[in-house]
């Protein structure tokens, strides 16, 4: 087998088929044994498979009882904030953006283009309640505090796993900032520290090569002093 740092690398929207990936490239991965797993974070998306991919990459880990690392990158949103917490270390650049612990709910109404074209649609259902937030109606006051609700319930677990993650270090201020810089997000206790991926190797891990096991791409170690021509060597 060989020894890698392996990165899984979460970019762009979370959701079940990135899921499904990350659970593929772990089954699919027999020859890399980790000395240190990284996740990369980039995007946001879905709490639910963000706490699924979480699980999958925690467990991976700890099979081969090496420490996680976390890196958050460009843009850290929402759920995804809930990701770059779940390591052993959590770091972020002194550049990202990382926040907004909210979620928002989409909803355009089609009812006056309807009436419009003249067009008629009909429900039919059985239960009072079963026909929520409908394009084609207006828009009912109790299905807008329905989903508020929700919203809100699903804010409220975000920031309470958030705060489980850092062991309960986090300062609450922070919750009434909308976005956070890395120097921000170390000040409240977000992160324990800032760097991104070569920095930390080149501290810690210095020579290993890396593994990107959701593109199966290995990564060739350059150290920081490396010169040009070096470089062409490796």
């Amino acid at each position: 087998m060989f020894s890698r740092i392996v990165q899984f690398k979460i970019y762009g929207k979370i959701d079940e088929k990135l899921t499904q990936k990350v659970y593929k490239s772990i089954k699919d991965t027999k020859l890399i044994k980790p000395n240190l797993v990284t996740l990369h974070i980039h995007g946001e998306g879905s709490f639910v498979q963000s706490k699924n991919i979480a699980i999958a990459i925690r467990n991976y880990a700890k099979y081969y009882k090496v420490p996680l690392y976390t890196f958050g990158e460009d843009f850290v949103l929402n759920s995804s904030v809930y990701l770059m917490t779940v390591g052993d270390k959590n770091f972020a650049s002194e550049y990202s953006v990382i926040g907004d612990f909210g979620y928002v709910q989409r909803r355009l109404g089609y009812k006056q283009l309807m009436e419009n074209l003249g067009i008629e649609h009909k429900f039919i259902h059985s239960g009072e309640k079963k026909v929520k937030l409908s394009p084609y109606d207006d828009l009912k006051e109790e299905d807008v505090k329905w989903m508020e609700g929700q919203l809100k319930h699903r804010e409220s677990r975000l920031k309470a796993e958030i705060m489980q993650n850092r062991n309960q270090k986090v300062d609450q201020e922070m919750w009434n900032k909308t976005l956070l810089t890395g120097q921000q997000a170390l000040k409240y206790g977000l992160v324990d520290g800032l760097g991104v991926f070569d920095d930390i190797r080149e501290k810690e891990y210095k020579g290993i090569k890396s593994y990107d096991i959701l593109s199966n791409l290995l990564d060739y170690y350059v150290p920081a002093n490396a010169t040009f021509s070096s470089y062409l060597s490796i």
